[in-house]
């Protein structure tokens, strides 16, 4: 199994309030983790708090992966407000 990322792996709560300030959408909103539980279950709350960041070093090692975007921020500087936004 290979992880397909960029170089730079972050928790929801890193890269979705700076998404939104991409798209000129509000910070989303912090929800405590027992409320989270309730709507979106016990993998929900894993997979936006939980989850640990990954390494695509197997990847290129072993395929010699190298990632078009580098970062998540750049990726979502350059190419969400085309995508979301409809400005491009």
């Amino acid at each position: 199994m290979y992880n397909i990322i960029d170089d730079e792996p972050a928790p929801v709560r890193t890269w979705l309030p700076y998404l939104a300030a991409q798209i000129g959408a509000r910070p989303p909103f912090r929800v405590p983790t027992w409320l989270a539980w309730l709507g979106a279950g016990g993998y929900g709350v894993y997979l936006m708090a939980r989850q640990r960041a990954v390494s695509n070093q197997r990847a290129r090692d072993e395929l010699g992966f190298v990632p078009t975007i580098a970062s998540w921020r750049t990726g979502f500087r350059d190419l969400a407000p085309a995508r979301l936004v409809g400005s491009g």
